[in-house]
């Protein structure tokens, strides 16, 4: 289903969902931005802290963390 919902007619517009089901249990998920992963601009530069003073940094304080939603996990 998920490859027909990603590959066939569906439209990213209208949004696709898509919830993992391991088995017959159903697992609450969370998601989360990826730790220490920059953002980059449309260049395909990471920003700095120097571009964006006031962003929130990655690990290293060096540039603007990247707080898409991109991690998944199981709730505990």
């Amino acid at each position: 289903m998920l490859y027909e919902a990603l590959y066939q007619q569906s439209s990213i517009f209208e949004g696709v969902s898509a919830k993992w089901i391991d088995g017959k249990t159903e697992v609450e998920v969370e998601s989360g931005y990826r730790k220490n992963v920059a953002q980059y601009d449309e260049n395909g530069k990471k920003i700095t802290k120097e571009d964006q003073p006031n962003a929130f940094l990655t690990e290293n304080k060096k540039y603007v963390q990247d707080l898409r939603k991109w991690q998944f996990k199981k709730r505990k």
